[in-house]
């Protein structure tokens, strides 16, 4: 019991603080953007069957986050600054030994984003860079995992759509393009220093997040390529030795398109399946659309 308890609790940090899924994350040409200023709006669905414990299994498990994003952000020769608001709807379901652990929705506003980033362009037809610091405010709904006030009461509370804490995300953003733009790259590594900064006294566990997508040109207005993102939480960041402090591991796979009507909107999809999980969801796939329009 004690183990499922460990288990599940880190379970809910981990997939339900959906707040951690508003960033800029690695696209086609993201550092390439052109200067002005751009609304982009992301829907971003993830489902998973199951989870990855070493010792346990969890029956029944039935997860589904749908979440919105909304992101204004204004791109300059040398900087870009945005802000990104989410909102967003849970609803999750595991049962174990018969019983059910979790069992709830929960929708509302998550986690603002605020954050900028110096810009290089290295080679102004070719190469890219941005490196910058992206900020997670608490303001999206966080209950306490043993919150009694949940509507629908289970030994370990509601979803939740924040984090209840404060991030600070330092990144840094290479967009490259090779033979007149035929192939191209982009890679983007992010740290998340999780505080206990905010209206909760909990302090999630600190994240390394990698993102590496290849991609071709299939004609002027379309490129398309295989995008992989990596999660990597470590355990006990603060010193707590508490029963949340369960490392985990997340890597996803699979295809990414980009289409641009050549005057600036750009419509954007990508599909993951996770290829290697641990203290994690798994059987999960993650679909992420944005449409970006300038003004």
């Amino acid at each position: 019991m004690k183990k499922m308890m460990v288990v599940l609790s880190s379970f809910l940090i981990l997939a339900l603080v959906f707040g951690n899924a508003a960033k800029a994350e690695t696209n086609i040409l993201e550092a390439a953007a052109p200067n002005g200023w751009v609304f982009q709006y992301f829907y971003i669905n993830q489902s998973a069957s199951s989870f990855a414990a070493d010792e346990m299994a969890l029956d029944d498990m039935d997860l589904d986050v749908n979440m919105n994003l909304f992101r204004l952000a204004y791109w300059d020769t040398d900087y870009v600054i945005h802000t990104i608001v989410p909102y967003g709807f849970v609803d999750q379901t595991v049962t174990a030994g018969g019983a059910d652990i979790v069992d709830g929705d929960t929708d509302g506003l998550g986690d603002m984003f605020i954050g900028g980033a110096k810009r290089w362009n290295l080679d102004p037809e070719s190469c890219w860079l941005l490196g910058g610091m992206d900020f997670r405010l608490p303001t999206g709904r966080y209950d306490s995992k043993n919150d009694s006030s949940c509507t629908d009461f289970t030994p370990f509370g509601n979803p939740n759509v924040g984090s209840g804490s404060t991030s600070f995300q330092p990144f840094v953003i290479l967009s490259k393009l090779y033979n007149e733009g035929m192939w191209g790259h982009d890679t983007e590594i992010r740290y998340c220093f999780n505080t206990d900064m905010g209206p909760t006294p909990y302090d999630p566990d600190d994240k390394l997040e990698i993102w590496q997508t290849l991609h071709m040109g299939l004609n002027p207005n379309l490129r398309a390529g295989i995008a992989f993102k990596g999660e990597f939480e470590n355990a006990d960041d603060d010193g707590s030795r508490d029963a949340d402090d369960i490392s985990s591991r997340y890597m996803g796979l699979g295809p990414e398109i980009m289409w641009n009507n050549g005057k600036g909107v750009v419509v954007w999809a990508k599909l993951l399946f996770d290829i290697d999980a641990e203290d994690h969801p798994e059987d999960m796939t993650a679909f992420t659309l944005r449409v970006s329009l300038p003004f």
